[in-house]
C-alpha cells in the first residue's frame, strides 16, 4: 500500500525499563528455579517435537505448562504468589509464559515484580498489537 510516496509496513514497539534484582527472599530464588525446571520436566517442553505440531497443540502444551506453573507458584507465599498472579495476568491477555525462572523476573521502582524475556511463550496472533507506520520507499 503506497500513500503519498509512502509505503506503509506493520512495526512493533519495544519498551524498556530499568529493573533491580528480582528482590526474593532468601531461598526463593532456588524455590522458584525448581518449580519452573519440574514444570517443564513434568509437561516435556524440551522434548517436545515442536516441528511435528501445528500451532493449536504447540500452544496448547505451553499453556498447559503455564497454568501448571502458576498453580504451584500460588501455593507458594510471597513473591512467588505475585509472579503466580503475573503468569495469571498474562494467561488473561492470551500470553501463555513458563519461562519464569529468576534470570527471567526483575523487580520496578514501582515496587512489582516484572516478568520478561518472554521466549517460551504462546500468544495468538490476532492478539499481537500491531500498528501501521510509514518508511520511506526506497
Amino acid at each position: 500500500v503506497r500513500q503519498g510516496g509512502y509505503k506503509l509496513r506493520e512495526v512493533g514497539i519495544v519498551l524498556s525499563e530499568k529493573l533491580g534484582e528480582i528482590g526474593l527472599a532468601d531461598g526463593q530464588e532456588g524455590i522458584l528455579d525448581g518449580i519452573v525446571v519440574a514444570a517443564k520436566a513434568d509437561f516435556d517442553i524440551f522434548g517436545l517435537d515442536w516441528d511435528a505440531l501445528d500451532t493449536d497443540d504447540a500452544r496448547a502444551a505451553i499453556c498447559d505448562a503455564s497454568v501448571a506453573l502458576e498453580e504451584r507458584l500460588f501455593a507458594e507465599s510471597g513473591s512467588l504468589r505475585e509472579i503466580a498472579l503475573g503468569l495469571e495476568e498474562l494467561r488473561n491477555e492470551g500470553i501463555c509464559l513458563v519461562d519464569t525462572h529468576s534470570k527471567n523476573i526483575g523487580y520496578g521502582a514501582d515496587g512489582v515484580h516484572k516478568i520478561f524475556d518472554v521466549g517460551v511463550a504462546s500468544s495468538p496472533m490476532d492478539r499481537v498489537p500491531r500498528m501501521a507506520g510509514r518508511s520511506r520507499q526506497r
